[in-house]
């Protein structure tokens, strides 16, 4: 494919000529090097013909049953039935193990299942008609969404405005220089998952092919900019409707997105670069705008709102603050008004020239499935889905924190402003009135909103709209850029609200995955959970124990449902699944956004720097409380005398002590019932009992005693296995090195020639408590520096490394090079053991240690 497209040659020609070009040297590589035959999916919704045979055999058992009535043909269908369910739980299992394995590549395809599973899932395939019907034809419902959406982006766009004044700046940006090279790094950088626009360019040939498409690029954007001229494709956009908040049987619900050209976007990227490298190096953006910047946040923006609420409760002072809310704000900015402040801002030449061609004559489509509405004109807004859409909007709401007085802040077009001046504040409200009238960017009156923080407030303010004066709503609680604020200042409400929320998260996955490993349990906590307690930490976290604890609860939850270690204390799981205490990542992420500030010179907005010059100065600002013990004990590991978190360099917690000392290490009994810490860990602990020869004077009990039902055999596991388990651990290599296989086998109680509730049950029991185990074998081994992992018990995959294609059951036919028999009873396959022939669970253990290993001849 990349020499296909390097051997086609671009001569003079329009702009629309150069892009039609391009993009059907494109489709016909498409067309000739990729395959249509569809790939098989690893992820097929449908069973196996294995359990649909299993099926249809349950359900012409569950007739003759009835027909029948006999005692046998019941307890026939019985049978059948429990291993319908087993084996169905076992399919679900292994599919859930590939998505999750694929989400390593692409995170949405476990988005995407998850949002198929979801219970209560918004969908924009049904609208409310006419006559006030639901509907769900695709065409009638996308013609509802294109009315709708063409209603606001036909709004006749005033041309009259203010003058803005001429900021100042050292040089006008009129052109820009990129190379190939530009092009073809922005080319590289696409994620290859994206949506495709109108042109339907996929973007995995965008980035296969970026050398060799770069040169082309790069004639058709030179050609572009120097002209003023797009392809028309460019202007086309394919709306998709996603549900925000609201009726979800009213198109108002649902927010327009754009999904426009590809190559489209590297092109505003390269523009949206140099615009912002302009206003940055000529001080032109506003400093209350934090949305959409480099080194700007919710974080930052609430970080500053929260420290002037905080200190003016310390004067004594209340503070009322008015929340803006702009109507459909991104799909009513004025084309004519801001090109005329993208002018002032010193955005000139043939750069102005491209953006003001970017937004004339565009058009769009509603997607509803696979079903599109018929086109529409847009005559007025920024394109949301786009790339140069936010900045600008930023540059033309730049100018409004110019008109107040009071203290306020900008995330997009997300407006407050708040002073302990109720007459100040209120001329305030009635300028951001004016200048929505003026630039044409309408308030939604209904939604302004006003709340005191530190104290009741008896002020009241009005908004002068169409209808006359009116009051602005007071409300007790508001939730801003996600954080839910209080008036006195508290986060409780917001910590409360995000435990709720992570519950509910935690118990839809619950519901979704059968069996969670421990690295199915790092990509779901990481994606779903963690995001939800961790959002504005610096901001919202109070250090009320009750807020800490309420928070901590989630993760200990969370961490009970992975398989194997519900039986396990906190610390333990925590250990075993390699995470840190909540407490201890808010610490860190103070330390990381503090540093950060006095990177981006912004710590003088937040802190008191002390002046002294000597890395020993330790003067300390401000006062400090000796009563202060952090964190608290109850939380878990974290505290002054348990050295498994300590901080860097071992410093302790004591704030009144003046001195830092290492922390103790105190000594920890060598058994198998202690948590497995970092530093004093079961690993350690074998290392240091063999050596001291203490396993030989019966001080410890390291290994379980001997057993009749319990075996530990070790083999040098055999060239055809080793051959097989390349493709269950593709991250390993096992041509060339030594292999060795720990067996460990548990004699069940239960006989399984026939399925029982009672069987399934002692297996679950049986295969936890060989997890648990396996875990600290592997660790031992990977503290004396070799490989080890262990086959999951219910999936058949790597439970500590990263899974393959092919799975290993506990009944496959390789488990006969271990000795064991497997029999074909009338319910399912069973292990035998070859000497006490009888029923066994088989667990397994493959390290890279040598068979004849001291460490190994213990277990």
């Amino acid at each position: 494919m990349r020499i296909f497209l390097a051997q086609v040659k671009l001569g003079p020609a329009s702009v629309e000529d150069l892009h039609r070009t391009i993009v059907q040297k494109v489709h016909d590589a498409d067309a000739m090097f990729v395959p249509k035959k569809p790939a098989r999916s690893r992820m097929s919704r449908k069973l196996p013909k294995r359990i649909r045979r299993l099926l249809e055999n349950r359900w012409r058992l569950f007739f003759k049953k009835l027909t029948t009535g006999d005692t046998e043909d019941e307890l026939a269908f019985r049978k059948m039935r429990n291993r319908c369910k087993s084996e169905i739980r076992q399919w679900n299992i292994r599919k859930q193990a590939t998505i999750l394995d694929l989400t390593r590549k692409n995170k949405n395809v476990l988005f995407k299942y998850m949002r198929h599973r979801r219970r209560n899932k918004p969908s924009a395939f049904s609208l409310r008609d006419r006559n006030g019907e639901p509907t769900s034809d695709p065409i009638v419902v996308s013609e509802f969404y294109r009315d709708h959406y063409a209603g606001l982006y036909s709004v006749p766009a005033s041309s009259s405005h203010p003058t803005l004044s001429r900021r100042i700046y050292e040089r006008p940006l009129t052109d820009l220089v990129f190379t190939v090279e530009d092009i073809r790094q922005l080319l590289h950088k696409i994620n290859p998952f994206c949506a495709l626009g109108p042109d339907e360019v996929h973007p995995r040939i965008l980035k296969e092919t970026s050398y060799t498409l770069a040169t082309h690029f790069h004639l058709l954007f030179r050609q572009s900019l120097d002209e003023g001229h797009l392809p028309s494709v460019w202007k086309e956009a394919i709306v998709t409707p996603i549900y925000k908040t609201g009726d979800r049987l009213s198109p108002g619900s649902y927010r327009p997105i754009s999904l426009t050209s590809v190559p489209c976007k590297v092109m505003e990227r390269i523009l949206k670069r140099a615009i912002l490298d302009h206003l940055t190096s000529n001080n032109l953006i506003s400093q209350a705008q934090h949305g959409f910047l480099p080194n700007r946040s919710c974080v930052t923006n609430m970080l500053v709102f929260m420290d002037s609420l905080t200190q003016a409760k310390d004067e004594g002072l209340i503070s009322d603050a008015i929340f803006f809310d702009f109507s459909k704000a991104f799909d009513r900015v004025p084309h004519v008004p801001l090109l005329h402040k993208l002018e002032s801002y010193g955005i000139q030449g043939k750069i102005l020239h491209w953006i003001k061609a970017f937004l004339s004559d565009r058009s769009f489509r509603v997607k509803v499935g696979s079903t599109y509405s018929s086109a529409a004109p847009v005559s007025i807004g920024v394109p949301q889905g786009s790339v140069l859409g936010p900045l600008l909007f930023l540059i033309y709401v730049n100018d409004l924190p110019d008109v107040l007085s009071s203290p306020c802040l900008l995330f997009a077009d997300d407006l407050k402003s708040w002073s302990s001046n109720a007459s100040a504040l209120q001329i305030d409200v009635d300028a951001a009135k004016q200048w929505s009238l003026d630039w044409h960017l309408p308030l939604n009156d209904e939604k302004c909103v006003h709340m005191s923080f530190g104290g009741d407030s008896a002020n009241s303010f009005v908004m002068h709209g169409e209808k006359g004066p009116e009051d602005i709503t007071r409300i007790d609680a508001k939730k801003d850029l996600g954080i839910w604020l209080s008036p006195n200042l508290s986060f409780s409400l917001h910590l409360e609200k995000s435990a709720q929320k992570a519950f509910a998260v935690l118990r839809m996955i619950r519901r979704t995955f059968s069996r969670i490993t421990r690295t199915d349990f790092q990509i779901l906590y990481g994606a779903y959970v963690r995001p939800l307690l961790e959002y504005a930490n610096p901001v919202v976290y109070s250090g009320r124990t009750k807020d800490v604890i309420l928070i901590e609860r989630v993760q200990r939850a969370a961490t009970k449902m992975v398989a194997g270690l519900k039986s396990m204390d906190y610390e333990t799981r925590l250990v075993v699944l390699d995470l840190f205490p909540l407490e201890y990542r808010r610490l860190r992420g103070d330390l990381i956004l503090t540093y950060a500030l006095f990177e981006q010179g912004l710590a003088n907005r937040f802190f008191t720097v002390d002046p002294a010059n000597t890395r020993r100065g330790h003067v300390i600002v401000g006062s400090r409380s000796s009563k202060l013990q952090w964190p608290d004990p109850t939380l878990g590991p974290i505290d002054s005398v348990n050295p498994n978190y300590p901080l860097p360099g071992g410093i302790g917690f004591q704030g009144h002590k003046s001195d830092v000392k290492p922390q103790p290490r105190p000594f920890v009994p060598a058994t198998l019932t202690l948590p497995p810490a970092r530093e004093e860990n079961y690993a350690s602990a074998l290392i240091e009992t063999y050596n001291s020869t203490e396993l030989n004077d019966g001080h410890v009990s390291l290994i379980p005693q001997k057993s009749e039902n319990l075996e530990c055999t070790i083999h040098t596991c055999p060239t055809l296995i080793k051959q097989d388990l390349a493709a269950i651990f593709p991250s390993r290599r096992f041509e060339t090195s030594q292999l060795t296989a720990i067996v460990l086998s548990h004699r069940t109680t239960e006989g399984l020639s026939e399925w029982s509730d009672l069987a399934a049950n002692e297996r679950e029991a049986i295969a936890e408590t060989f997890t648990r185990s396996a875990i600290d074998i592997c660790a031992s081994l990977k503290e004396l520096g070799y490989w080890a992992d262990f086959i999951n018990p219910y999936t058949g995959t790597p439970y500590l490394g990263a899974h393959g294609e092919a799975v290993l059951s506990e009944t496959d036919e390789k488990m006969k090079h271990f000795g064991f028999e497997i029999d074909d009873v009338s319910c399912c396959k069973v292990l035998r053991h070859p000497r006490w022939k009888h029923n066994v669970f088989a667990g397994l253990i493959f390290t890279d240690a040598p068979k004849d290993h001291p460490v190994l001849a213990h277990f």
